[in-house]
């Protein structure tokens, strides 16, 4: 009968030992569960003050642009120089391609004018000097065009504009869009 006290309490001891255990690891576990919520809260809440909130940014509307006013034909490689200047405030035409910043729409009322394709906003985006921010007057929508190439002809202002997306370094207010040819440049 002593034999068998003395087993059972090995056993109760083997027992509250291996419970112990599993409380051990279990506390592991639930610390580190606490320590990567409390760094993934510090991430979320520091990637959300980095992104702009719709009181950031700037929202310009779109300038009357005469039909007749004289046009200059422009490039990529011009509005980086410091002769972009001279194009403020000026008509231009400049070839490029269409990022829509509206979902799921087959016409369009404000895009991004990016110099070649796939320059999307989700694999990084173009820096700002090669991105113009467009829009169309009220009520006007164009067709969207995934990979075409195309001509804008609109007013051009030099103007940091950052969206949700990202930052431009030019804004225009949209006179029309050209289909694009090589015979055309």
């Amino acid at each position: 009968m002593q034999k068998t006290i003395i087993e059972v309490i090995a056993k109760a001891s083997a027992l509250a030992r291996d419970k112990l255990k599993v409380h051990e690891v279990l506390l592991k576990k639930f610390k580190r569960l606490i320590y990567y919520t409390i760094i993934f809260g510090v991430f979320v809440s520091f990637a959300r003050s980095s992104l702009p909130t719709k009181g950031d940014l700037r929202d310009f509307k779109a300038e009357s642009v005469p039909q007749s006013a004289p046009v200059q034909n422009s490039d990529w490689a011009g509005l980086r120089k410091s002769a972009a200047k001279d194009l403020d405030g000026q008509t231009v035409r400049i070839a490029g391609f269409m990022v829509p910043l509206e979902d799921a729409s087959e016409r369009v009322t404000e895009f991004l004018l990016v110099p070649y394709p796939g320059a999307c906003i989700h694999t990084p985006a173009p820096p700002a000097n090669q991105i113009i921010h467009v829009k169309l007057a009220p009520g006007v929508g164009i067709p969207y065009t995934a990979v075409e190439p195309i001509f804008t002809v609109g007013k051009l202002r030099i103007v940091t504009t950052r969206n949700i997306y990202t930052t431009s370094a030019y804004e225009m207010s949209l006179l029309r869009v050209e289909p694009y040819t090589e015979s055309s440049l």
